[in-house]
């Protein structure tokens, strides 16, 4: 064997070495660095049951089974079936099951909130249509207070508010000794000019939040970024599958998009979906270009009818890449923030309320590697890999 062919199979040995020692070094700690749950939309079906209590019960005996347990859980709105009934406000007896034993989460476990445009629905229109018609500004100031009046180490601790009138609407904070953020959204804001808005079902981000956004991903240093807003931005409907719900909503995505933003998670729509936003969405956008492949997970019904049953429009079947579920849900991530770049492991599990809940869908980031690319490019150097 010649002296070249020596050099190139040394030099190939040790960077396969180095690949080896980086990606160990990428594996999880088995002292996770930072779990928590995200899930949404734990809504009944009529206001005589406007909480999903068995579904939204198990769920949280699912949660607290947890090992090791989670740091905290986000819930990302669409509590109860209405935001007021017969004259009461609903948000407290809902923060009081979920804190209520056996079927509430512990009592240590700190909960956060992401408003959803049921927080915003009153009963007592002439018909549901009616009431699910309008957005009303009373329930939006009314929702602020109930989490001012119960704010606590245990219930919406340590964020920071965009100011006072997006507050507990538009905030963020920090986990992992600030190497993870987290950015809260409002998609369904009722702005104080206004009594009430019109509903309209794909929501809006408008400037304000899309600043507040920008600037807030732009001024980080954490490892791993995640932003949560009650509506996503893509649905996988009857619609083209890669166009925005709204243009505001292209626009948040770009933002996600030049911010490489770990991941995107959402509910409103009341299935299970986890697709990659990338360039292949550029052609039904023409005026954005996503040029990273960041997930969309949205695990949309912890109790809210599942679609295609109760007051649920059914929704098609959308193509494989979707990872669509018709199932009742909730997703459980994990983040490593020990190396040079934040992995995740985000494993969702699912139910049709009635059989066991499973593992229904598994996704992490895979880091780009330093070592594979100098590995690339020596084989490419030597003829190889082409």
């Amino acid at each position: 064997m010649s002296r070249h062919h020596l050099f190139r199979r040394s030099a190939l040995t040790f960077w396969l070495v180095a690949l080896g020692a980086f990606l160990a070094g990428l594996a999880p700690d088995q002292a996770l660095a930072l779990r928590f749950v995200a899930m949404g939309d734990s809504r009944g079906y009529t206001t005589a049951a406007p909480v999903n209590n068995a579904v939204l019960g198990t769920v949280n005996q699912q949660v607290t089974a947890l090992n090791p347990s989670p740091e905290f859980l986000m819930f990302y709105g669409d509590m109860s079936y209405r935001a007021k009934i017969d004259g009461q406000y609903t948000y407290t007896s809902w923060l009081n099951f979920m804190r209520t034993q056996p079927t509430g989460l512990p009592a240590s476990l700190p909960l956060y909130l992401a408003i959803g445009n049921h927080e915003l629905h009153e009963a007592g229109g002439t018909s549901v249509g009616a009431e699910e018609a309008v957005l009303m500004r009373s329930c939006q100031v009314a929702y602020q207070d109930f989490i001012t009046a119960n704010l606590s180490a245990q219930f919406m601790p340590g964020i920071t508010n965009y100011n006072d009138e997006y507050k507990y609407l538009a905030y963020s904070f920090t986990a992992d000794s600030g190497n993870s953020l987290f950015v809260v959204l409002d998609g369904f804001y009722v702005d104080p000019s206004q009594s009430s808005i019109p509903y309209t079902a794909s929501g809006s981000l408008n400037q304000a939040q899309l600043t507040y956004l920008q600037t807030t991903l732009a001024a980080s240093t954490a490892k791993t970024k995640f932003v949560i807003v009650h509506n996503p931005a893509f649905e996988p409907t009857d619609q083209a599958y890669h166009a925005c719900w709204t243009p505001s909503m292209c626009t948040f995505w770009q933002i996600i998009n030049d911010q490489n933003v770990t991941a995107v998670f959402n509910g409103h729509t009341h299935l299970y979906s986890r697709v990659m936003i990338n360039s292949n969405f550029n052609a039904s956008n023409p005026t954005f270009n996503f040029t990273n492949s960041i997930p969309q997970i949205v695990a949309g019904t912890c109790g809210a009818p599942i679609s295609g049953t109760g007051d649920e429009p059914s929704m098609p079947t959308a193509p494989p890449n979707w990872n669509e579920q018709f199932q009742f849900n909730y997703a459980v991530v994990d983040v490593d923030n020990s190396g040079l770049i934040g992995k995740i492991v985000v494993h969702s599990y699912c139910s049709d309320g009635t059989s066991p809940w499973s593992l229904c869908d598994t996704y992490t980031n895979i880091p780009s590697s330093p070592a594979l690319n100098d590995l690339l490019l020596l084989q490419n150097a030597n003829g190889q890999g082409q």
